[in-house]
């Protein structure tokens, strides 16, 4: 009877602790700091393949326009689709919170990496070593073509 009431006891906690991942999953999944984003620096757009660089946005008022144009309050976590293929690579910079000592200079560091596959549906998002993938819910290729 002990062993069937710890057994009852044990289920429902993996039960709560269950649920409650899945809530502070999906509710950061939806609910990015977009502050960090758009108090971006400097943002820079390249092709995956070539490496070249396309978009450079260097102003306040660029910076926040392209990263309205991205929607990231719409994505969700999701399942890439295996027949996926990296099509941009975006990188977000701010300057950097170290002090530097006897120093002018502007230091900026990377804030975010994120990855824009071919269907422009989904996206790699790389924030502070921890990576996801999202779903767009929209073709995030068509943001470009506006830029």
């Amino acid at each position: 009877m002990k062993a069937k009431k710890i057994f009852i006891t044990f289920t429902i906690a993996l039960i709560v602790i269950g649920i409650g991942i899945y809530f502070v999953i999906n509710s950061r999944s939806s609910q990015y700091d977009l502050d960090n984003f758009t108090k971006a620096q400097l943002v820079e757009v390249y092709d995956y393949e070539t490496e070249k660089l396309l978009y450079k946005y260097e102003t306040k008022e660029d910076i926040e326009k392209f990263v309205d144009n991205l929607n990231i309050e719409k994505w969700q976590i999701s399942n890439l689709d295996s027949n996926e293929n990296r099509r941009y690579y975006i990188r977000m910079y701010q300057q950097s919170s170290k002090e530097l000592i006897d120093s002018n200079e502007n230091t900026l560091e990377e804030i975010a990496d994120i990855i824009i596959f071919s269907s422009g549906e989904f996206v790699e998002l790389e924030v502070s070593g921890i990576k996801i993938i999202l779903k767009t819910n929209y073709n995030l290729l068509s943001s470009f073509d506006n830029m």
